[in-house]
């Protein structure tokens, strides 16, 4: 069987278990010798949802709003992993760059020293 873990941090290599906080846990059926499986793992605000081969591992889960920008998927020791076809999609509704509080620039126009965006 498989073991799997949402953290906030992940573990020492040979100890299986996340020293970080566990925002969820759980066992699966594992994965299937010599071929691969889909795993999906999406993060929108402050929950996180994630799917194995189309089976949900867990759903709206709250994971708190300070940590952002980072995932990591591994294992618990040192073991081969192969990993295909890793696609990173845009998820929720903050994706767009802040607008920049200057006007474009021109010719003619004032020149300015300060922060743009």
């Amino acid at each position: 069987r498989g073991a799997y873990w949402l953290a906030s941090a992940g573990p020492q290599i040979g100890s299986g278990a996340p020293t970080g906080r566990v925002f969820a846990s759980g066992n699966t059926s594992g994965f299937p010798s010599g071929g691969f499986s889909e795993l999906s793992l999406m993060t929108v605000d402050d929950k996180a949802s994630a799917t194995l081969d189309g089976v949900a591992l867990f759903s709206d889960v709250v994971v708190g709003g300070g940590e952002t920008g980072f995932a990591a998927i591994g294992a618990t020791d040192w073991v081969a992993l192969e990993y295909d076809s890793v696609k990173i999609e845009q998820a929720g509704p903050r994706w767009a760059p802040p607008s920049a509080p200057c006007s474009p620039a021109a010719a003619g126009g004032a020149v300015y020293a300060r922060a743009c965006a």
